[in-house]
C-alpha cells in the first residue's frame, strides 16, 4: 500500500519531473528585486504526512519546491515586479513563508476498497477528480494559528466542511511576506481543477500569488 502511495504521489503532484510554468517570460528582468528567504528548509521539501487510511493524516502531502520551474517564490518575486517594479524600484521582498500542500484524503479514500486501489493506477484516481469543484478561496492567516501547528503540520492541509463541502482534492498554499515594511499572510485553496490551459499546481500557484499581492493594493 505504501508503495502504491508513492507512485501515485509522483503521477499526481508533478515529483516525476519538474513542472515548467508557461506564463513567466523573461524572468530575469525581476532579479532587481531583493528577495530575501526566511522559509524554513522544511518548507522546501516533500514529505507524505501518512500512508495509513485511518490517519487523520492520511493522503495530506507537503509539495518539494522544485516540482515548479520556476519556483513559486521566483513567480512571486515576478508578479510582484510586474506590479510594483515601475514605482517601487527599491523593493524588499521578505520571504517569510511559501509553502504547498495538497489534500487528496476524500478522492483516495473512495477510490480504495480493502487498501487497494480499484481499477489501474492513477488512470482510476486522476478520473475521479472533479470538474465540479468549489471556487478558490483566499483568507488571512493567524500567524500564531500557523505557527502552532508545527508539531501536527498535516492540520495545514485540512478544510472546512463550509469551505470545501464537496470534499474536491485541493491544493492549499501560505504565503507569508515583507514587502517594505508590509507584513501579509494569506491562504489560497485550489481545487485539482481539469484545466486545459493550466497545470493544476501552476495555477494554484499563480491564484496564491495573485492573492497575495492584491493585499499590498
Amino acid at each position: 500500500m505504501k508503495t502504491v502511495l508513492a507512485v501515485l504521489v509522483l503521477m499526481l503532484a508533478g515529483c516525476a519531473g519538474q513542472v515548467t510554468n508557461p506564463n513567466v517570460a523573461n524572468v530575469e528582468r525581476s532579479s532587481s528585486i531583493s528577495v530575501v528567504d526566511r522559509r524554513p528548509e522544511t518548507e522546501k521539501k516533500a514529505e507524505t504526512f501518512s500512508y495509513s487510511i485511518s490517519n487523520d493524516a492520511y493522503a495530506t502531502y507537503r509539495m518539494a519546491e522544485e516540482t515548479v520551474s520556476p519556483p513559486g517564490t521566483i513567480l512571486l518575486r515576478h508578479r510582484a515586479y510586474e506590479k510594483f517594479g515601475a514605482a517601487m524600484p527599491s523593493l524588499e521582498l521578505v520571504v517569510h513563508h511559501f509553502v504547498v500542500y495538497s489534500n487528496l484524503q476524500s478522492e483516495l479514500r473512495r477510490s480504495t476498497i480493502g487498501g487497494v486501489f480499484a481499477g489501474a493506477l492513477g488512470s482510476v484516481v486522476a478520473s475521479q477528480l472533479p470538474t465540479t469543484a468549489p471556487d478558490t478561496a483566499c483568507t488571512s492567516v493567524d500567524r500564531a494559528g500557523f505557527d502552532s501547528l508545527a508539531s501536527a503540520e498535516y492540520k495545514r492541509a485540512l478544510y472546512s466542511e463550509r469551505e470545501n463541502p464537496n470534499h474536491a482534492s485541493v491544493y492549499i498554499v501560505y504565503i507569508d511576506t515583507e514587502i517594505n515594511g508590509k507584513r501579509v499572510f494569506t491562504r489560497t485553496m485550489m481545487p485539482f481543477k481539469k484545466a486545459a490551459d493550466a497545470e493544476p499546481q501552476v495555477a494554484a500557484l499563480e491564484a496564491a500569488v495573485r492573492c497575495q499581492l492584491a493585499q499590498y493594493e
